[in-house]
């Protein structure tokens, strides 16, 4: 989260647009060719408050859940997409 971008804001049956930013692993698919495909996957998590300045990325990576009763219940895993790290 930055001050500079706003927050997405979305109701229930909304679609939003998400663009993943690589760091070359794509752009240079031959440096290793042997990577397994879906090396990565990316969580994508969502929460209805809007002050987490006492939420660590710890208290939201992997224990965030689909159901809202993981970690600190400050909000919810919404999807997990693989990409091909290849």
């Amino acid at each position: 989260y930055y001050d500079q971008f706003s927050l997405v804001k979305a109701a229930s049956g909304d679609f939003i647009a998400l663009q993943y930013q690589e760091n070359g692993h794509i752009t240079l698919p031959t440096i290793n060719p042997n990577k397994t495909p879906n090396y990565r996957t990316v969580n994508v998590y969502g929460t209805l408050h809007n002050n987490l300045i006492d939420t660590n990325l710890i208290d939201i990576h992997l224990t965030w859940t689909p159901d809202g009763t993981g970690s600190n219940q400050k909000g919810r895993l919404i999807t997990t997409q693989d990409y091909d790290n290849r």
